[in-house]
């Protein structure tokens, strides 16, 4: 039909066990499998009016948790299903010949997660769900009203419902069910709310952005134990940046930006074992903030691309795990979140892309973070190693071939809830690099796709992962466009 178009898509997928590199072998159980399909259309309503509808829909089933099975005694510890749906309309209008344009969208979001787990020698298995059913709409305004400046304004809310469940069921006693409070207080609500603005504004050789956004939160918990706790934080943030034209293919940039994030139903309500200790509800929680710096040189021409920057990120009030005494629940230590901490996050990123001829390309890539955190005197947490990327690359006539490497550096700085997480070796995480060959060939309406993974077998994993990552592997897809 003329006036419009529809795309649809789905995949079916199972993946078997990991198996990594050197001495690691298959890390038995860790396959999973996966089905996702979606479908878009965008209608014509008249001359300056779209609609657009779409449905998405995305979900795992009977996903191990590797690392708790092998470290922790369970004998079964699995994400039985993992379930995402999102429905939207979104309607547009464009008048014709202006430059202004308004959108309104309403969407509804479902996501499931279920879980199964029961420890060696116990005749008890635990079944868990939680449910969160998410409503939103959001109103967008662009406008131009003048011949330098553009503006976008907008609206969204959005309002979540929680549901979480838990039986035990004992399976020496003829299946004999019990129900106790689910990981999340049942119940609960969360509702947002916002209202920006963002301006940009060019001055020959100027790029200014400048914006604000205030954000309002409503979190109600209902707990049987200890009843229902209800915060209402709210927050103006703003940021504003600067580009300056050096010459036409260089540029240098500057920005600050000003967040908070508001306490969640996870934050304050959590009840059970989350990764390796037992988490108690926190109910008095008050939003985190933090302000980031940045400041970069960016050069674009037909040859090379190019970008560096440095940042630094200013953290307050952050909501951290604080250990309950020597208190210990089924053998996990207990913890409770409190605003205790406040730290930084500085670093370096940069990336290129130089084409040397009109068939070989040479890619490059490097990041490196230091996180402290201020409170305790010591790095912050999850914080990664000095990661990079190398790889050359020639096509011609339909041929790609892409030889590449990826590296990080060894993580030894490490917070004490680093060197407490059984995902990290003691010691720290390895430094690693591994090597990559891989291409297409395509003619006509087919594409041949071929790679090997890994070459060395090099056994690695990324910091703070619970598996090793995939060892000495080939691929092979065979695509037909229609």
């Amino acid at each position: 039909m003329e006036n419009s178009a529809i795309l649809a898509g789905a995949t079916l997928r199972h993946f078997g066990d990991l198996i990594g590199g050197d001495t690691t072998g298959r890390q038995n159980p860790s396959g999973y499998g996966e089905i996702a399909f979606d479908a878009k259309g965008k209608f014509r309503l008249g001359a300056n009016h779209f609609l657009t509808v779409a449905h998405q829909f995305f979900r795992q089933e009977e996903q191990p948790v590797f690392h708790k099975i092998q470290l922790e005694n369970f004998l079964r510890n699995h994400f039985t299903e993992q379930q995402r749906q999102l429905t939207y309309a979104r309607w547009q209008h464009q008048p014709t010949g202006k430059k202004d344009r308004f959108s309104a969208t309403l969407s509804l979001q479902n996501t499931i997660e279920g879980r199964e787990s029961q420890k060696k020698g116990s005749s008890v298995l635990t079944e868990e769900q939680d449910k969160v059913r998410t409503l939103g709409a959001t109103f967008q305004y662009e406008c131009a009203p003048g011949t330098h400046l553009r503006l976008s304004s907008g609206l969204e809310f959005y309002q979540d419902l929680v549901h979480s469940t838990r039986v035990d069921i004992n399976l020496i006693s003829s299946g004999l069910a019990s129900s106790k409070r689910g990981l999340y207080p049942d119940g609960s609500t969360h509702l947002s709310a916002a209202v920006y603005t963002l301006a940009s504004w060019e001055l020959q050789k100027w790029q200014f952005t400048g914006g604000a956004r205030y954000n309002y939160f409503a979190i109600t918990t209902k707990d049987e134990a200890n009843g229902e706790a209800t915060i209402k934080p709210d927050a103006l943030v703003g940021n504003f940046s600067a580009l300056y034209g050096l010459t036409p293919k260089d540029n240098v940039f500057a920005s600050i930006e000003s967040a908070f994030r508001a306490p969640n139903i996870d934050d304050m309500g959590t009840l059970g074992i989350v990764d390796f200790r037992y988490e108690v509800p926190a109910f008095d929680l008050t939003p985190e903030s933090s302000l980031n710096m940045e400041l970069g040189y960016r050069h674009r021409s037909a040859k090379v691309q190019a970008e560096v920057f440095l940042f630094r990120n200013e953290l307050r009030d952050l909501i951290a795990r604080v250990r309950l005494g020597n208190d210990s629940i089924a053998g996990y230590p207990v913890y409770i979140k409190e605003n205790v901490q406040e730290g930084y996050i500085h670093g370096v990123e940069g990336d290129f892309n130089v084409a040397v001829t009109s068939r070989w390309n040479v890619q490059g890539a490097l990041s490196w973070q230091y996180g402290q955190n201020v409170s305790r005197n010591e790095p912050q947490r999850r914080i990664p190693p000095m990661f990079g990327r190398g790889a050359v690359s020639y096509a011609h006539n339909g041929l790609s071939i892409t030889a590449e490497t990826l590296f990080a550096n060894k993580q030894d700085r490490l917070a004490a809830g680093d060197k407490s997480d059984n995902r990290i070796p003691a010691g720290g995480t390895p430094g690693w690099a591994v090597f990559n060959l891989y291409g297409a060939y395509s003619w006509n309406a087919f594409t041949v796709r071929a790679g090997f993974w890994n070459i060395g077998n090099e056994d690695y994993r990324y910091h703070g992962s619970g598996t090793n990552a995939m060892g000495r592997s080939a691929s092979l897809a065979i695509e037909v466009g229609f």
